[in-house]
């Protein structure tokens, strides 16, 4: 309340629509915003930097695997001249 009443000394006034306090709220929850916006994307971009380390990599299954149920994983690769 204490930058709102500093605001409307200073020329900041209320509208038809829209009260003093909605407005510094408004200014307020853009600006909070833009600073969480901006600090996301330093993050994203450093976490995109390490996709080799914190992506897994998967290993294939070996054809002679013990366990059976992977046998119902199984893909055949066709070319793609059978395919037409």
């Amino acid at each position: 309340m204490s930058l709102c009443h500093l605001l409307k000394q200073n020329g900041l006034e209320e509208s038809r629509n829209v009260t003093l306090v909605e407005r510094v709220a408004i200014f307020l929850w853009i600006l909070s915003g833009e600073t969480i916006s901006r600090h996301f994307h330093a993050v994203l971009l450093v976490v995109l930097r390490l996709h080799n380390v914190l992506w897994y990599h998967p290993e294939a299954i070996p054809a002679n695997e013990p366990d059976v149920r992977w046998k119902w994983f199984e893909v055949q690769i066709i070319s793609s001249v059978q395919l037409f």
